[in-house]
């Protein structure tokens, strides 16, 4: 290998450092910082959905809220289309309303034997918590033809974050 290869080689060691600092960190970061506070129950097709109060304190901060949807076959959803909202609260003061439509989660499917594919959507970051109890609640959204099966709602705590704003080096702004 000459010196012209050599070139090529770190040119091309240095472009996949980049992609994988722009692509494969944030999804890192996003899927498994942090640890896992617990996962509850929210909805199934028997007793519909319920609240669900978690102790939280402030040594879990940050905090994760993921959803993970089980329907069987595929959600028929466009961008437009809600299919769950959440919102969380504490002492009746709401910190996160989000509405989800799942359009961007890849299908995950844990029983090849059944139709049912499950479906996560990161709802978003609590990055203050003050301690005591937070009530989730999950309730539907305006689309229809969904055929849910459950809900969980799954929570990391000390989860990190990336600054999805950061600027180009070489700005003098």
């Amino acid at each position: 290998m000459g010196a012209q290869g050599l070139i090529r080689f770190l040119f091309l060691l240095i472009l996949a450092g980049g992609a994988a600092s722009a692509f494969v960190y944030p999804w890192a970061v996003q899927g498994f910082t942090g640890v896992e506070l617990g996962e509850w129950q929210v909805y199934d097709t028997g007793t519909g959905f319920r609240p669900i109060d978690v102790q939280l304190d402030d040594t879990d901060a940050p905090v994760r809220v993921l959803v993970d949807m089980t329907s069987i076959g595929a959600p028929s959803a466009s961008g437009s289309r809600t299919i769950l909202t959440l919102t969380a609260a504490i002492a009746g003061r709401t910190v996160l309303a989000q509405t989800l439509t799942f359009v961007n989660a890849v299908a995950r499917d844990d029983t090849p034997q059944t139709q049912e594919q499950i479906y996560r959507e990161d709802v978003g970051l609590l990055d203050r918590i003050d301690d005591g109890t937070y009530r989730f609640t999950l309730g539907p959204g305006d689309a229809e033809g969904i055929q849910m099966k459950s809900v969980r709602l799954v929570l990391r705590g000390r989860a990190e974050s990336y600054d999805t704003g950061a600027r180009a080096a070489g700005r003098g702004e």
